[in-house]
């Protein structure tokens, strides 16, 4: 497998985080002295994005000093420019090379005319970013994915919002901005394109291509593969018809189409090799047409001069519940536009797959990298059937483990397939194990038709599948066990609350005041409120579930709710004014859908008599504790099962749901979600099985279970590792005894 987009190993992720800690606060300097010295009225978001693209300059001319095309420093143009604007710097720069390519990289584009602060000439800002550069890669270039790195630091952390640094997370997610790693990239783009049996020059377009990565990675291999191809091709002619003629890209961020723009042209420059004087200003490509800050969802055959034929790269990450938040009308447009997101929920890189599907003619080839939840999830159902109704599926690769973008946890599946039906190529899906470094694995998957068992699995598809309609070891484990399936035994399945907002309805508890007032902290403006008792719910979350254990209540829910009935808003108003004023706040946040009023909750909190034993959605290995939820209940990101039937032992149940004998059943048949998680779906989970023994036990071992779980309880809560794995060895001993 080539290397494409990195030639050579990033630096440590602790050192980048000291080059981009410090990239931010000059961001932030600048943007405050700028801010002081120019005009009043101007937008916080016109400084910021002026700010950002002064910084980009230094990158882009040390990256250019770096590779030896010319030896200019910005503070050359500063004492000329101390009135100007950042369009006239960039000119000024322009005028002062040669080379018409890298004319075309320092191009002033969409600038912002605005006078520049002399804080920037004071504070030798370039002076002090060339030497954290130098710190981070020494004497090496300055590579391009770390532009892509810069302008995601960008996005995420607007320089004029300092105090809220911890946002940045939350802007990305709504946004679904996660830049594709490397080893990803060069894996699909290199099995897309070096597997094409089309006769017609490849066309590439990456539906939302961010700071072009895919792009960069196909321009690197299809100038290599036509050098190679057509031996008499003069390099660079290669090189600039590949560049104006092969390469496209949409993108909603216009900043982004930027940056690919000015790092395909570096790229090109790169390819070619010659000195400045040495290519001809009319051979160089004008691009601009070619790379569109507009939605993919606008994209149609007459979009650019000629039709794609290959679509290559990630679609955002955005959720269901993020879209309906934020852009209710943009998903009401989406469901009557395409047929597979109908009705349910859907993310946002559903629609994409369809309408890549729509654009490309029979034969043309599709490579993604995806969430792997369409396959694994009952929303995910009408993409699967119009995936195989119109496209057959090449390749179906997923990942076991969750941290394969290093700030996104997904899990991640790479799609690669054919438009119309070609019954005549191989389809394959493949699994891999957790590992650090994902590139050794994929490299193997690239060569060879089979993989070690510590690497992953290899199985052939059938034509009307996506992946195996069941893993081995599963269907083995349901031959296995002899028992009764959950569905069947006299117990009930529940999930907790669910709120429109956490961000709004959940409060971290301050504590109880005087006359019935309850005390929280918002969770995204850190500001303390009041609100009536009566109205709070203490609620534990998933993740403060632990197998024999939980966490403290932290977090109170608001919930307008009597006996389960939502207050009326006139009635909120007159008889729980705190909690009427506070929810006053966020009306405009929510939109209000069939008929049910906007602070009503998709599944209200309620109380529960007596215990249950619950897990976290996203469970692991021995994952399940018991809890009296008489006067608490449980997120919506937790379940629990509740006991009718007085012959089904709770204690004996708690021992084997945290048994090794019991996972390996979820281990088998849930979709994976992170090294040693399962996302557990409660269809699958009814019909796991219960061996008689353990279901309806007899009375010697009641209290063999009562007394192994007291003990469990006291070493857990000692947190001695070692005797934990010894007396959680005691317990897989003790069920497979029973059983």
């Amino acid at each position: 497998m080539p290397k494409l987009l990195e030639k050579t190993p990033r630096p440590e992720k602790k050192s980048l985080k000291v080059f981009y800690d410090r990239l931010h606060r000059w961001r932030r300097f600048l943007y405050h002295q700028w801010k002081s010295s120019t005009e009043a009225n101007l937008s916080e978001e016109l400084v910021g994005r002026s700010v950002d693209r002064l910084i980009g300059l230094v990158l882009l001319l040390e990256h250019c000093r770096r590779y030896g095309y010319f030896d200019l420093e910005l503070s050359r143009f500063l004492d000329t420019w101390q009135d100007g604007t950042l369009a006239a710097l960039q000119q000024r720069i322009v005028d002062s090379i040669s080379c018409p390519i890298l004319k075309k990289v320092f191009m002033p584009g969409d600038c912002d005319e605005i006078s520049s602060p002399h804080s920037f000439l004071e504070s030798r800002c370039e002076q002090r970013i060339r030497n954290s550069l130098w710190l981070l890669l020494r004497d090496h270039p300055v590579p391009l994915w770390l532009f892509g790195d810069y302008h995601q630091l960008c996005v995420a952390n607007p320089p004029g919002k300092s105090g809220e640094r911890k946002r940045s997370s939350q802007i990305r997610y709504a946004r679904g901005i996660h830049y594709t790693p490397a080893p990803i990239v060069d894996y699909l783009t290199a099995n897309v394109l070096g597997n094409s049996n089309s006769t017609d020059s490849p066309r590439v377009l990456d539906p939302s291509c961010g700071c072009g990565s895919f792009l960069i990675a196909a321009f690197r291999y299809l100038v290599e593969k036509r050098c190679l191809n057509e031996s008499s091709l003069n390099r660079e002619q290669a090189v600039l018809e590949v560049l104006g003629q092969s390469l496209f890209g949409v993108d909603v961020d216009s900043q982004a189409i930027d940056w690919t723009t000015r790092l395909l042209y570096l790229e090109s420059k790169r390819l070619i090799g010659t000195k400045e004087e040495d290519t001809n200003s009319s051979m160089v490509p004008d691009i601009s047409n070619n790379f569109l800050a507009k939605s993919f969802f606008e994209v149609d055959h007459r979009t650019f001069a000629g039709r794609i034929n290959t679509i290559l790269g990630g679609p955002p990450f955005v959720r269901y519940g993020e879209l309906r938040k934020n852009q209710p009308e943009f998903v009401k447009r989406l469901r009557e536009r395409f047929s597979s997101i109908k009705s349910g929920q859907f993310d946002l890189y559903m629609p994409f797959m369809e309408h890549a599907v729509n654009l490309l003619d029979d034969g043309n080839q599709i490579g993604f990298s995806l969430s792997n939840t369409f396959l694994h999830t009952g929303t995910g159902k009408g993409t699967c059937r119009f995936l195989l109704d119109r496209s057959t599926p090449l390749e179906v690769l997923e990942f076991s483990g969750g941290s394969v973008y290093p700030d996104a946890i997904v899990q991640i599946a790479l799609l690669r397939l054919v438009v119309g039906d070609r019954e005549q190529n191989q389809r394959r899906y493949v699994f891999l194990e957790p590992t650090k470094d994902i590139r050794v694995p994929l490299e193997q998957v690239f060569t060879s038709d089979s993989l070690p068992s510590n690497v992953g699995r290899m199985t052939p598809l059938d034509e009307n599948e996506l992946i195996p309609s069941l893993p081995t070891a599963a269907r083995s484990h349901r031959h296995k066990i002899d028992g009764i399936r959950f569905r069947d035994l006299p117990v009930e399945f529940f999930c907790g609350a669910t709120s429109k907002s956490d961000e709004v309805f959940m409060l971290k508890d301050h504590g109880a005041g005087a006359q019935g007032i309850r005390h929280g902290l918002t969770r995204r403006l850190k500001e303390r409120v009041q609100c009536e008792r009566e109205l709070t719910v203490p609620i534990i979350r998933g993740r403060e579930i632990k197998g024999f254990q939980y966490s403290p209540v932290k977090y109170f829910y608001i919930a307008p709710y009597i006996e389960g009935n939502l207050i009326p808003w006139g009635l909120l108003e007159k008889k729980h004014p705190l909690t009427f004023q506070y929810l006053s706040r966020f009306h405009e946040s929510f939109v209000q859908n069939g008929g049910k009023e906007w602070y009503s909750y998709y599944a209200p909190p309620v109380y529960r008599q007596g215990e249950a034993l619950v897990s976290c959605k996203i469970a692991s290995l021995r994952s399940f504790t018991r809890m009296e939820l008489s006067d608490r209940t449980i997120h919506g990101s937790a379940f629990g099962i509740a006991i009718k039937d007085k012959r089904i032992d709770s204690h004996l149940l708690l021992l084997y749901l945290n048994s090794k004998h019991f996972w390996e059943q979820v281990d088998a048949t849930m979709p994976p979600l992170g090294i040693g998680r399962r996302a557990i779906r409660m269809s699958i989970f009814k019909d796991l099985r219960i061996p008689k023994r353990i279901a309806f036990p007899t009375e010697e071992t009641v209290v063999e279970a009562q007394k192994l779980e007291n003990r469990i309880s006291k070493v857990v809560g000692r947190k001695k590792t070692k005797d934990v794995k010894l007396i959680f060895a005691e317990l897989d001993s003790f069920i497979e005894k029973v059983h």
